[in-house]
């Protein structure tokens, strides 16, 4: 591992040891840095910290060094670890873009039929201590051709060394599974109970949970495809927040838009519905 690689000295390693030292929330440092007159979501922070994407176009630049004061850094402490511009267009594969693409390829099934995302709907829940329970997620498939056997699903965790945990599977039975535990990556496939063709649909539902976070102030998920409706349901076990807010980002590094507030159901959840989902970070952020 070169100098440049190491953890610490990497923009990751040092924004992720400046947060730690701090005691900090990604939530709490999103606040801080809205004090400041800077707009960057919770899932922009999560990549950031985690190495999953890097600050590259001028206004992201401008929120790291706003960073750098909320840190109580010298100037240029996280600037300066910015690495060169990460290759993109056509013939970057959007795997590359994201670690996990890595794990997924791995399950890479060849002559495996095409299928489209009819829906998604996530539940995720939130535990009266503010830790994360889980996700549910429900999956709605349409074969569009050849033979469709298997589904793959990731799941990130917000903390490094925090592997999630595949709890439930229904309608579908678990195949290999995919772990990176410093990185805090889960990958499985789920083979179909009754595998499609063009024109025929399937449903699966799994939960990712059984694992033990901090508490945590908001949840996103990265739509890798287009979805024809993605629903987003969070829950609150405990008291619930004082307000939630809904999001989407084209990716980490762009701008955040579509910010709106969410109102509270009387059994303490939140939900918005996105129809013609485009691929990105759809996101719901709280504060207590």
């Amino acid at each position: 591992m070169s100098a440049h690689d190491h953890p610490v000295r990497s923009f990751a390693g040092a924004l992720d040891t400046a947060i730690a030292a701090h005691g900090l929330t990604l939530d709490r440092l999103r606040r801080h840095l809205a004090d400041h007159g800077v707009a960057v979501s919770n899932a922009t922070l999560s990549y950031w910290r985690r190495g999953l994407r890097q600050p590259e176009n001028e206004r992201s630049r401008r929120a790291v060094a706003v960073l750098e004061q909320v840190l109580d850094l010298p100037p240029a402490t996280l600037t300066s670890r910015i690495g060169p511009p990460r290759p993109r267009g056509r013939w970057v594969d959007r795997a590359e873009q994201m670690p996990i693409g890595d794990l997924i390829a791995k399950l890479a099934t060849p002559g495996e039929g095409r299928r489209s995302l009819v829906s998604v709907h996530d539940v995720y829940t939130v535990t009266e201590h503010g830790t994360e329970r889980g996700v549910r997620t429900r999956i709605v498939l349409r074969g569009l051709g050849g033979r469709v056997t298997r589904y793959v699903v990731g799941y990130q965790s917000d903390h490094p060394g925090i592997v999630p945990v595949l709890a439930d599977v229904d309608y579908a039975s678990v195949g290999r599974v995919l772990t990176d535990p410093g990185a805090g990556y889960l990958v499985a496939e789920l083979v179909l109970d009754r595998p499609i063709r063009g024109g025929e649909y399937a449903v699966l539902e799994y939960e990712i949970g059984g694992h033990v976070t901090p508490p945590i102030a908001h949840y996103f998920r990265n739509l890798r495809r287009p979805v024809s409706e993605y629903t987003q349901l969070i829950r609150f076990e405990g008291r619930p927040p004082a307000f939630c807010t809904s999001y989407w980002q084209a990716n980490a590094s762009a701008p955040v838009h579509a910010v709106k507030s969410v109102r509270m159901g009387k059994s303490r959840d939140v939900c918005f519905v996105v129809r013609d989902g485009r691929v990105g970070i759809i996101g719901t952020d709280w504060r207590w």
